[in-house]
């Protein structure tokens, strides 16, 4: 699956930076974090649930709840400004958080890290992805897509 097509279906969780823009409505447009409650406060509608959502999701109930009582088909655009950090763990010189951006693979990753310590084992990497619905734990390539969020752990050699 290539990073755009990976990224529409993304659902967004706390620490996602988004922008609202409501075309012609400049008052409206909001920027926010996804909080730990899940929602983003609108103008006008009030919170919106974002967590466990894509950003289409959530740009069509904000037209919906706008349209409903306050615009006449409002043009509502949505995008992620800041993805939430990934984080890498185990065998790598700089194990930790680190900032997210689109088209990052495990390749990549490794190499924000630090790259591989003496003692890693690369051909047993996995990535612990919260899917929304629930945690999954993927065995992963070099190439394999790397998301917000996502737990990379790099096995020690001979564990």
């Amino acid at each position: 699956m290539a990073p755009a097509d990976i990224l529409s279906a993304y659902r967004l969780a706390a620490g996602d930076s988004i922008r609202v823009v409501v075309w012609g409505q400049n008052d409206l447009t909001t920027e926010a974090t996804i909080g730990t409650g899940g929602s983003v406060a609108m103008p006008l509608i009030g919170d919106v649930t974002a967590s466990g959502r894509t950003a289409p999701e959530i740009r069509q109930e904000i037209a919906q709840r706008l349209g409903a009582r306050y615009l006449v088909d409002p043009d509502v655009r949505l995008e992620v400004m800041e993805y939430r950090p990934f984080f890498i763990q185990g065998q790598v010189a700089r194990p930790g958080r680190y900032a997210y951006s689109p088209a990052l693979d495990l390749r990549q990753a490794v190499l924000l890290a630090g790259g591989y310590t003496d003692r890693a084992r690369p051909e047993g990497l996995t990535i612990i992805r919260d899917t929304g619905e629930r945690r999954v734990e993927l065995r992963a390539e070099p190439a394999s897509s790397v998301l917000p969020g996502d737990v990379i752990d790099v096995p020690r050699s001979g564990s």
